[in-house]
């Protein structure tokens, strides 16, 4: 029978085996004896309860709360995180244009998740609020800190917007450039080629005789 337990444990991914007679196990442990007892081995994966009156001592009315909608915020969140770049640096990246810093597929990303309006306002409102009385600081959580240094950049969705275009003109530039450049050889191989003139006017005269 398996020890009774006085505290619980964590669960592990193993079949619980007990008769070990004639195993394995039983020679390993008849050479070497048990290398944890009992009681460590509770210790160590025991599963920690939480002291209620320790995680309810800061009453949710007096927890700091983001002035963004829970979604939103979660989603920029998400977005800003996969970017694994600071918020400061993500912002000269955008006033610069620099490729180096924010890639095309991040550009549409952004987009997805501009500040409106109405979020760029309420983030100001509460910097201004935080600025007033700082004996109540404000923790800022990342959406906030997002829409705050990011939102507030001027011309922000006409700057992606040209930048993502601009992105594109340049592959579609490239690409247009190759093809006329086969086109370009093409024509230049026909025009040079004594064999294909010779073939074309045979096929000229034959035509015209017959």
């Amino acid at each position: 029978k398996p020890p009774a337990k006085l505290k619980k444990l964590k669960g592990i991914f193993w079949a619980k085996a007990f008769d070990l007679k004639n195993s394995f196990w039983a020679k390993m442990m008849l050479e070497h004896g048990s290398c944890l007892e009992e009681k460590d081995i509770e210790e160590l994966f025991a599963v920690k309860t939480v002291n209620a009156a320790i995680s309810n001592k800061l009453p949710a009315e007096n927890a700091p709360k983001s002035v963004l909608d829970s979604k939103r915020a979660q989603l920029m969140g998400i977005v800003v995180k996969g970017l694994k770049l600071p918020v400061d640096t993500l912002r000269e990246g955008i006033q610069q244009v620099d490729n180096d810093i924010i890639q095309e597929e991040h550009l549409q990303n952004l987009l997805n998740v501009l500040p409106t309006e109405e979020e760029v306002e309420a983030v100001v409102e509460l910097n201004d609020r935080v600025q007033r009385h700082p004996d109540t600081p404000h923790v800022w959580d990342l959406a906030e800190e997002f829409v705050f240094k990011i939102g507030t950049i001027k011309n922000l969705k006409l700057r992606l917007e040209s930048w993502l275009f601009s992105i594109a003109f340049r592959l579609s530039l490239k690409e247009a450039y190759r093809l006329l450049t086969l086109l370009d050889n093409a024509v230049g191989a026909v025009r040079d080629c004594t064999a294909f003139q010779q073939t074309l006017l045979l096929i000229l005269k034959a035509g015209n005789i017959l």
